[in-house]
Formats: structure tokens, sequence, C-alpha cells
């Protein structure tokens, strides 16, 4: 990565290169019939979905759309294979953490895989059901939920 990434809000136009990173990451952390899904996800612009770009390209995308008053859910967080491991990730959950202490969200939650639920651990997130094969072969289901620092479930 050549400098720290940039976020900017997701528009139709960046689709091929969104389904360019699902793809890379397929089946390592996605299964092959999550594709469609994220297809649909990607229709209608999704509120609240970015991209990360490392100068001019797509190298990450995720969201974070409300789920109830106080709760949110991150979706589709994606980032280059050849990128993974330098801090993307990092800087996409610092950002929505970011946000969510911003907009007063007490719980995030996400829907992660056996693979990626330990990233998702080192922010503080825990375990709150496990769903074996729940993606498709061999990539279990791990939902998870996250109490972001300074929200006011934490000030308790």
């Amino acid at each position: 990565m050549s400098s720290l990434p940039t976020f900017r809000p997701y528009r139709v136009g960046d689709q091929p290169a969104c389904l360019d990173l699902f793809d890379a990451n397929c089946p390592a952390f996605f299964a092959a019939g999550e594709r469609s899904g994220y297809i649909e996800f990607l229709g209608p612009v999704p509120e609240g979905y970015e991209v990360c770009l490392d100068g001019a390209r797509i190298v990450g995308a995720y969201g974070i759309r409300p789920h109830a008053s106080d709760e949110a859910v991150i979706r589709w967080i994606l980032i280059a294979p050849d990128l993974q491991g330098r801090g993307i990730g990092a800087a996409m959950m610092t950002r929505a953490l970011t946000i969510a202490r911003a907009t007063n969200i007490r719980v995030l939650h996400m829907a992660a895989s056996h693979k990626s639920a330990p990233f998702f651990a080192r922010f503080g997130a825990r375990t709150t059901a496990t769903i074996p094969n729940g993606w498709g072969p061999d990539l279990h289901r791990v939902d998870m939920e996250l109490v972001p620092k300074g929200s006011a479930s934490t000030n308790l």
C-alpha cells in the first residue's frame, strides 16, 4: 500500500471492482453462493457502504447499516487479499467504531465466518452464535457483537 487508505461512499460504477474483491476472497472467506447476495446488495446504492482506496485502486469495502435505534450491522467487509495484514481492515474497523460512537450506536453486529471471526475479536467483538456450515461447506457462520468503547452501554 502506498499511503494511508482513504474512504468514500460506494457508487454504482464501483460494482465491478467490489465483485473482483469478492471473487478474490472466495472461497477463502466467502462461499461462492454468497456472490448473488452481494450483487443484490450492491444493486441499489447501499446506504452507509464505503469503498477503501489506495490511490485510485479500490482495495476494500464495508458498510454500517442501522439495525435498530441504537444498534447497527457491519456489512460485507472485504479487503484485497494482497493487502490483507497491512492495516486496511483495522482502518475500516476504526472508522466503523468512530461512526458508531458519533451516532450513539450501542452495539455493532456482524455475521462473520470462522476464518474472519478472530479479526473482529481483536477489536473486542464476542461470539453470540455459531452455525456449522452456515455459509457453505466448511465455512461456518459466526454471529458476533461489539460494544464500541465510549458508547452509552460501556459507561453504565
